[in-house]
């Protein structure tokens, strides 16, 4: 019976215990996953040897895989200087192990080059297209295809700039950290542009990138930390201690040696082993996507950069903000030289390549930062290329590019009253853009807010509502010229009545609406004319137009404004969709919908009704299912038109005058006053649209 029972109490510590022993191997070989993305700046082209002996420890360890990211010039070089190490890394890439990619060629910080530039209007997309496509040309000659994805240099994206990378069909890009994601760390997810493509967003986690500035003495990992190894290990530590089902990380080059008595690649020797001998299993961007296809979706993306200073290191010193003011300057004069039909094509050249190499968001990273090494001389090397583009164009050179940039603390300051300010709403889906107040050419029509939103309305479809306010009622009334005789409700007929010549008719009509009073109060004007029985009446008709640029592609939609109007705009803000109201002495008539066709022609889509919110202010409510997108990626020109006609009524009223439609006022980009586009209203001025991110 003892032996029984004895048999029974092994059983019971068998099956409680094997269990117990089973989930914990079970546990202890679960393995986390990881992707490395390693950037290989111009800096690192020096480092030949260095490099020679990171491949041959990626060809040890052929279980770890890896991306990089080289900026193009340092394999230009290494093609020549070092052809063995180019043919290894094709190799490697052959085999799957690593994947290689480029940045756009001069690694400039995209968001400031097209939609969120807080200094300037800066909004060149071309030039985002011109340096992606140089470095999409070169990727192809080293490795004969094209990269699937794009480590944006700081990780500096926003929703224009992946729909503008979607035309190059790319599949994944690596951004910022945790800003995406309201529940924590969100490191994989798909993002639908408006073209409908589908991008992998990864997002790096920010602590652990960059692990050699990122260990803090204080942390409990970081005692006794005397060689390579310790720091890998502390690091290590760290990405077990968070246990993410994935965590992604960005590291910057190789390290400099921890210790005086270690070379300079001992600490990737130890990172590499090891990730090796962890509880990781590694991937290229593209294998990780192939295993997990159906990622979690984000519907908004905010401009954003994986640095803890956001965009402001690019935009926050007196010297930066300067260099943006000059390169915007500079950058606009050579549009126009573009433009002007006496480019040559071969200086044209010249001259982008100075500009392209002075968007680097690595020159402004220096600017005004007296700690980092040659910032001096590569503020120098800025104004000279600056210098150099007004040379080939047979422009003055300004005289502020002599100077410091430090001299200019008036560059980048706050719009002026003069300027056209942005305001954003991303919880409510609104922007609004208010035009300077005063400035319209027509002191009754002038706008003051233009505002767009998105809702969705009481029938459950989403929406887009466009609203105009102004800053006096919304009236128009009808004007006399030139009358017979003019009389009032009460009239003195004792006094004799005052005659006037006809050409005194013009400043007698001012004193009448002026001087109501006084008018009234005297008798009537007669206005000598030899047709006593004709009236010629002036009517005015206003035209608040609304042109939207869907894409800032030069070739796409028109330039050419609606009929009548003596405008344009610039060729990369052509418009796809307009939408115009007509204000006339019987009120706001429907808003027209018209759709820009081939040949620079339209097409009108429908009329909408106006709703008058007040006696300033009117919108206009168009379905998303006919215009779609997302309106905080588009560009908007809002121009305000005037047209005079001039009738003669008698026996048979007849038109026997009109005047062109002239712009009276318009919301026009920072960095520019109306008075500076509308200068000479002779010409037909070239316009450009407000992009609001």
């Amino acid at each position: 019976m003892k032996t029984s029972k004895k048999y029974y109490l092994i059983l019971i510590v068998i099956v409680l215990i094997l269990p117990i022993i089973f989930l914990s191997k079970m546990f202890a070989e679960t393995k986390n996953d990881l992707i490395i993305f390693w950037l290989v700046d111009r800096k690192e082209g020096e480092k030949i040897e260095t490099y020679r002996y990171f491949v041959n420890l990626l060809e040890k360890y052929p279980q770890l895989h890896l991306n990089l990211s080289f900026s193009p010039p340092v394999l230009q070089n290494w093609v020549t200087r070092a052809p063995d190490l180019v043919e290894k890394l094709k190799s490697l890439q052959g085999k799957k192990q690593i994947s290689i990619v480029f940045p756009p060629f001069y690694e400039p910080v995209l968001p400031l080059l097209y939609d969120y530039n807080p200094v300037v209007s800066f909004s060149y997309p071309i030039d985002i297209r011109e340096q992606m496509a140089r470095s999409w040309e070169l990727y192809q000659q080293f490795f004969d295809s094209l990269p699937n994805g794009i480590v944006p240099p700081a990780g500096a994206i926003s929703s224009a700039i992946l729909d503008l990378l979607s035309e190059f069909e790319i599949k994944w890009i690596v951004t910022g950290g945790e800003e995406i994601s309201e529940g924590g760390y969100a490191p994989f997810v798909q993002y639908l542009t408006d073209a409908g493509e589908v991008v992998y967003l990864f997002f790096r986690e920010n602590k652990l990138s960059e692990y050699r500035d990122r260990i803090s003495p204080a942390t409990e990992y970081s005692l006794n930390i005397t060689s390579a190894k310790e720091k890998v290990k502390q690091w290590i530590a760290q990405i077990v201690d968070k246990n993410y089902p994935l965590t992604v990380v960005t590291l910057e080059g190789i390290p400099r040696a921890f210790t005086a008595d270690e070379k300079e690649y001992e600490i990737v020797k130890q990172l590499f082993e090891q990730i090796v001998q962890g509880k990781f299993v590694t991937y290229t961007a593209e294998n990780y996507i192939l295993k997990n296809p159906s990622a979690k979706r984000t519907m908004t993306l905010k401009p954003l950069s994986w640095r803890e200073d956001g965009f402001s290191a690019w935009t926050d010193k007196i010297e930066k903000r300067a260099a943006w003011k000059l390169l915007e300057q500079a950058r606009s004069a050579v549009e126009k030289y573009k433009n002007s039909g006496q480019a040559e094509i071969k200086t044209l050249d010249n001259i982008l390549e100075e500009i392209y190499f002075c968007e680097s968001g690595d020159n402004f990273l220096h600017f005004g930062e007296a700690a980092y090494e040659n910032s001096e001389k590569i503020e120098l090397n800025f104004r000279l290329k600056l210098v150099n583009i007004y040379r080939l164009i047979g422009q003055p050179i300004p005289e502020e590019l002599f100077h410091p940039l430090a001299s200019y603390s008036f560059f980048g300051s706050l719009p002026s009253e003069e300027e056209t300010k942005i305001e954003i709403d991303e919880n409510e889906r609104l922007f609004s853009l208010l035009d300077p107040s005063g400035d319209s050419f027509d002191e009754r029509f002038d706008l003051e807010n233009f505002s767009c939103r998105e809702r969705v309305n009481s029938l459950d479809k989403e929406e887009i509502v466009f609203s105009f306010t102004f800053s006096n009622p919304i009236v128009l009334t009808e004007v006399v010229t030139s009358t017979e005789v003019i009389t009032f409700s009460e009239v003195d007929t004792s006094i004799e009545p005052v005659v006037v010549s006809t050409e005194e008719a013009g400043s007698l009509q001012e004193t009448i609406a002026s001087e109501n009073e006084v008018i009234t109060s005297t008798g009537f004007y007669v206005i000598e004319s030899s047709t006593p029985t004709e009236i010629e009446n002036k009517v005015e008709r206003i035209f608040v137009d609304l042109y939207i640029d869907l894409n800032n592609r030069v070739g796409a939609g028109s330039v050419a404004l609606l009929p009548g109007r003596r405008a344009l705009t610039i060729p990369e803000d052509a418009w796809e969709y307009c939408l115009t109201t007509e204000i006339n002495t019987s009120g706001i008539k429907e808003a027209k919908l018209y759709r820009a066709k081939e040949n620079n022609s339209s097409q009108k889509l429908g009329e909408f009704p106006v709703v008058i919110n007040s006696s300033y202010t009117f919108s206009v409510d168009i379905p998303k299912e006919i215009l779609y997108g997302k309106p905080m990626n588009w560009g908007y020109l809002v121009a305000i038109f005037k047209e005079t006609v001039y009738y003669q009524e008698g026996d048979n009223t007849q038109k026997v005058n009109s005047e062109e439609m002239e712009i009276i006022d318009l919301i026009i980009p920072r960095g520019k006053t109306q008075k500076q586009v509308l200068s000479d209203s002779k010409l037909n001025p070239s316009l450009s649209a407000v992009r609001i991110r």
